[in-house]
C-alpha cells in the first residue's frame, strides 16, 4: 500500500489517502514523480517525501538462509567424520 499525502491551501489539515499499486506490471508500477502537473490554469509542483525509498529484502533473507545452510553442513561433516 502507497500513502499519498497533501495538503489544502486553505487549511492546515493533512489529507491522506492510500492506495495499491501492481508492481508486477510496468504501466501501473511506475511510480515516479513528476516535477509539475497543469491542472486547468494551476501548476502545482511536487516535492519529494524524506521517506526512504521501497528496499526489497528478499536478497537478505536469501543470504542469511545461504549462510545457515552452510554452517548447518560444516557441523555436519565436522561431527560425522571426526
Amino acid at each position: 500500500m502507497y500513502t499519498l499525502t497533501w495538503k489544502q491551501p486553505d487549511s492546515n489539515d493533512e489529507q491522506r489517502r492510500e492506495f495499491a499499486v501492481n508492481l508486477l506490471s510496468e504501466t501501473e508500477g511506475r511510480l515516479d514523480v513528476a516535477p509539475t502537473i497543469e491542472i486547468g490554469q494551476d501548476v502545482v509542483s511536487g516535492r519529494q517525501s524524506d521517506e526512504s525509498a521501497y528496499t526489497p529484502l528478499w536478497p537478505w533473507a536469501i543470504g542469511v538462509c545461504l549462510a545457515v545452510l552452510m554452517l548447518e553442513w560444516w557441523v555436519y561433516h565436522r561431527k560425522a567424520f571426526i
